[in-house]
């Protein structure tokens, strides 16, 4: 309902509208996105973020192209359903989604918290290739169903160099194996061009470089652990989350290594074990293969 009542917000804008998106569940979910992750700030409610999400009007034909993505993704129901299958199939029993994504307007690309999930429909990326939508309704839904069993910390209640660590592994962790989620289904439809992260796990060499920056930079928040918590260290939050998108990509070939070299059964035991079981699996496997 977000990007439906968006549409008819920037057709007709009217306050009674703004209300009925800033009470709606996708609204509520992207609250709490937000108080999570920190994308707006601790006291915006949720008319603050809607008011800030429809601030700009779209163009006449940017605003028919989100209505013809929204109509297009309503109309295909089985691709709804495929999305939720593949994601359910590499989730352990304890974690599978229960819930479509919501279809928002201008939040993000697409997020999850907890057991919810959305896909901003405005997106240029979505608008430009509709098929990509799909691939991202797998990320996110995945996300959707391991959080509920291991949901995000709150940012802002991070304070010492020991959680930063904690995580990135986290997030490496979750980031990873939602990458690793949607990889077959692009294979399968030659789209693994169609995004900077599968580049970089199908090119030996790039790949090389990206688990080597990903160990080096994990590698100097341990190595701080104890010392006060400062901006250097969220720069390396930062530099894991966007550039070469190193937590993304490393965790993402560590699921192909663990399930390659264990199968799928024990990588989704080691989803509904956590984290420190995921790279304890892998340093393990690492081991292996260097002797």
């Amino acid at each position: 309902m977000h990007a439906e009542l968006a549409i008819r917000y920037f057709e007709s804008p009217s306050d009674t509208l703004i209300e009925q998106i800033s009470e709606s569940d996708a609204a509520r979910h992207l609250k709490r996105h937000s108080d999570r992750t920190g994308y707006y700030p601790a006291d915006a409610a949720p008319r603050d973020i809607t008011l800030d999400l429809l601030a700009k009007s779209p163009s006449p034909p940017a605003l028919q192209a989100v209505r013809e993505l929204t109509a297009y993704v309503k109309a295909n129901p089985e691709r709804q359903q495929a999305c939720l299958t593949t994601a359910s199939s590499y989730l352990p029993e304890q974690a599978q989604p229960t819930n479509p994504p919501h279809l928002t307007w201008g939040y993000d690309i697409g997020v999850a918290m907890d057991a919810h999930a959305s896909l901003n429909v405005a997106h240029p990326h979505f608008l430009a290739d509709r098929d990509e939508l799909w691939f991202y309704c797998i990320h996110e839904v995945h996300h959707s169903g391991l959080m509920q069993i291991h949901p995000m910390p709150r940012v802002a209640d991070i304070d010492t160099v020991l959680e930063v660590y904690e995580f990135v592994r986290y997030a490496t962790f979750l980031e990873g194996l939602a990458v690793h989620a949607a990889r077959e289904t692009r294979r399968l439809q030659d789209a693994l061009a169609g995004d900077p992260d599968y580049i970089a796990l199908t090119d030996a060499s790039e790949l090389a470089q990206v688990m080597s920056a990903y160990r080096r930079k994990l590698e100097s928040l341990r190595s701080e652990i104890g010392r006060p918590l400062g901006d250097e260290h969220w720069q390396v939050v930062e530099e894991m989350s966007s550039g070469k998108r190193l937590w993304y990509v490393a965790g993402a070939a560590m699921a192909a290594s663990i399930e390659g070299a264990s199968g799928r059964g024990d990588l989704l035991q080691l989803e509904l074990l956590g984290p420190e079981a995921f790279f304890d699996a892998f340093e393990e496997l690492s081991g292996r293969q260097s002797e």
